[in-house]
């Protein structure tokens, strides 16, 4: 009964998550699988960044990996976040963001922004070109763009929100003082089910940020090491179980200290990962482990340092410089740059889900 029973299961889901290897059966799908994907480039297509060298890297963001971006506060970790997730929307993919530290007004506003931003779409437009990488995110969310920026930053919106090949973005800001792994599992569900209606699913996930997520109060443990495992490890069996085991990409910045910040200045903008972590958890569960760093004169010259301290699948790549225009929150590819290339930014080719 168990083992005709476990048939049953595996025939109801989309994802096979058991089986005996040693058996003909499996030898032939795992060679049809293959096929299919050798024939459908596509299906192993990754969420990409938008920036060169970690998207030559790593090659997106794959099935079941949990990405943590880490940095000291004011250091852009919502910045990459978002805008990984922008670029992740416009090539087609469908998103989930919770947001704990910004409001739901200000996630949006950012996204809508970062389009203005976008020089594939904008670049060639005989009214808006000139305009691309201008529209500043205060002035939008505070309502004091001047007429110009305000037209465009309105057809931004009508265009992003009505061109058929995007992907689509759930934003979430919990009301509730606690929000558990479990809450985003129940609402990740509920999202995936509305959008198989369409003949959709959810693949992204985007959560800001890691520290300020709660265990269940029955699980809560005095140590709050013990509950940031607790979370870590929930996130990546959510990566990994979700959708009866299709998994689920998913990033998250997290908070690094005073003291890692401090010891990272000395060292040329390079973190080590005791610096990223106060539970051993972190180095564990993430596939992707990203840093980003900005000094005073960084900040100025409007560039950040991308480390990576671990890539589970590929090699980890060398610290490099990318840059930040952080009135329109974009960040892009370093590059010589000229007044009209920082405010566009270096666009990739990516290709579209």
């Amino acid at each position: 009964f168990s083992s005709k029973s476990r048939e049953i299961r595996h025939l109801n889901q989309d994802f096979k998550t058991e089986s005996q290897v040693i058996d003909t059966k499996e030898a032939q799908e795992t060679r049809e699988e293959y096929t299919k994907g050798k024939n459908n480039p596509l299906d192993s297509l990754g969420i990409y960044t938008g920036i060169k060298q970690i998207d030559d890297a790593l090659g997106g963001l794959k099935h079941t990996e949990f990405m943590i971006v880490g940095a000291y506060t004011g250091q852009g970790k919502t910045t990459f976040t978002i805008n990984t997730l922008y670029i992740a929307i416009t090539t087609g993919w469908d998103c989930l963001l919770y947001t704990l530290e910004m409001t739901h007004k200000e996630m949006r506003t950012m996204i809508y922004v970062l389009h203005t931003s976008n020089a594939s779409v904008w670049g060639k437009h005989p009214k808006y070109g000139k305009l691309v990488g201008t529209v500043d995110y205060n002035d939008a969310m505070y309502s004091r763009l001047d007429d110009a920026h305000e037209e465009f930053y309105f057809a931004a919106i009508e265009h992003l929100t009505g061109y058929a090949p995007y992907g689509t973005l759930q934003i979430v800001q919990p009301d509730s003082p606690v929000t558990t792994v479990d809450d985003i599992m129940v609402k990740c569900i509920e999202v995936n089910s509305e959008l198989k209606t369409k003949g959709r699913k959810l693949e992204f996930l985007c959560i800001d940020y890691i520290r300020l997520l709660g265990v269940d109060p029955k699980l809560r443990a005095a140590d709050p090491r013990h509950n940031l495992n607790s979370v870590i490890t929930g996130l990546k069996r959510l990566c990994t179980i979700f959708n009866n085991g299709q998994g689920l990409r998913i990033l998250s910045p997290h908070q690094i200290k005073r003291e890692g910040f401090a010891r990272a200045l000395t060292n040329g903008g390079l973190y080590q990962l005791p610096d990223l972590s106060d539970t051993s958890e972190i180095e564990k569960s993430a596939d992707v482990l990203l840093t980003l760093f900005m000094d005073d004169a960084m900040r100025k010259s409007n560039i950040f340092k991308v480390c990576c301290l671990k890539a589970r699948r590929n090699t980890p790549f060398d610290p490099f410089e990318a840059c930040a225009n952080f009135a329109t929150k974009h960040m892009f590819t370093k590059k010589d740059l000229t007044n009209a290339d920082f405010q566009i930014g270096a666009q990739l080719e990516l290709p579209n889900r």
